[in-house]
């Protein structure tokens, strides 16, 4: 269920405003976001926190993690998309400030954990971005 713009409290309020003025459309809900996929000519359904779609964010409020944190892993693939060129440095950048073995074994569990959501051949790279994502939200292994 979508909140109404004049129930979000200011914390949201604030987010919505924050990500407006980047061009970016945010939609919180409490119902679980539910995604529906299809890999190798079989229909998947996975389960989200937040998911992001054409410049639009939607955002689950109700969670283990706070609006704020899915708002930055969500807005990272916004400007993913935005930014492609831009992305391919940032990946390079990341990849020397974390040591290869630790941001390898953290690719490794993101790669499992996301391989019945995503096709075989673009596993590797959208796992790399989810992982990034995880980062820029301060969430997952290698947010601290």
């Amino acid at each position: 269920m979508e909140i109404a713009v004049r129930d979000l409290p200011p914390e949201l309020r604030a987010i919505r405003e924050q990500n407006f003025g980047r061009g970016i459309e945010t939609v919180f809900v409490l119902d679980d976001i539910q995604l529906h996929v299809e890999i190798n000519g079989r229909e998947r359904i996975g389960h989200a926190r937040g998911f992001a779609d054409n410049g639009k964010v939607y955002i689950k409020v109700n969670n283990d993690y706070t609006a704020e944190q899915i708002n930055g892993h969500e807005t990272f693939h916004v400007e993913v998309e935005r930014y492609r060129r831009e992305y391919k440095n940032l990946q390079y950048s990341v990849a020397k400030l974390i040591p290869n073995n630790i941001m390898e074994n953290a690719l490794a569990k993101y790669i499992k954990k996301y391989k019945y959501i995503y096709d075989a051949k673009q596993i590797t790279a959208l796992a790399r971005e989810e992982l990034l994502a995880e980062i820029a939200g301060g969430m997952g292994p290698l947010a601290n």
